[in-house]
């Protein structure tokens, strides 16, 4: 991302540690607003979400990965306007609590996949060719 503060750069760092660590997902950026689901995927996921604030694509990413399905990162060029009327520091926390929350939804069994295993072909996008990080 091009132009983007030192704010925001210490955060996302800290939070993209503790995204990596807690959750096992691996990808550079999940927060980005550019996301991609086969029609399967999408309903499995989007029936089991629970998280409605800005970690949303967070929670939509841990479950592909608790379902096992097929997750591709691709790269896009992206430019942080100046002007941004968010708040970085608000949204952290917010992310802080809403990784609480998801990990609290786990334990507690709300994310079951008892009722809805992942069927062959759901997929939240094909992986690109040559695409360095991805799961199965």
């Amino acid at each position: 991302m091009a132009n983007k503060s030192l704010v925001r750069k210490v955060l996302s760092s800290g939070l993209n540690l503790m995204v990596r660590f807690g959750f096992g997902v691996p990808f550079a950026d999940t927060q980005c607003g550019f996301k991609m689901f086969t029609r399967d995927a999408a309903e499995q996921l989007f029936r089991h979400q629970l998280i409605d604030e800005f970690s949303f694509d967070l929670e939509i990413l841990y479950l592909a990965k608790k379902f096992e399905l097929k997750v591709a990162e691709v790269p896009v060029e992206w430019i942080d306007a100046p002007g941004s009327t968010v708040d970085p520091t608000k949204v952290a926390i917010g992310f802080v609590r809403d990784m609480a929350q998801i990990k609290w939804f786990d334990v507690r069994g709300r994310y079951s996949t008892i009722n809805h295993p992942p069927s062959e072909d759901e997929s939240i996008a094909d992986p690109a060719p040559e695409t360095p990080k991805a799961w199965p």
